[in-house]
């Protein structure tokens, strides 16, 4: 009767202790899966202050990037 209690306990801790993992390693999954993403997109370089920002978040000018509209205006009047 004891050593049944045992196996019920010992199995019990086993159990917890591999949702436990597998929660844990998920989580670990997904975290990696969106660093890889960030880093894969592609960055562009705002042509009047420098700043680096995805391209998909740039603003397009005239074969030239800008970081926000006030930028490009600035940009397109010193022409």
């Amino acid at each position: 009767m004891i050593l049944i209690r045992i196996l019920v306990i010992a199995t019990i801790f086993w159990l917890v202790y591999y949702i436990y993992k597998q929660i844990t390693h998920l989580i670990n999954q997904s975290g990696q899966a969106e660093k890889k993403v960030a880093a894969e997109m592609p960055m562009v370089k705002c042509k009047q202050c420098g700043i680096h920002l995805p391209k998909d978040q740039a603003i397009a000018g005239s074969e030239r990037y800008y970081c926000c509209e006030d930028h490009r205006k600035q940009d397109e009047s010193t022409k």
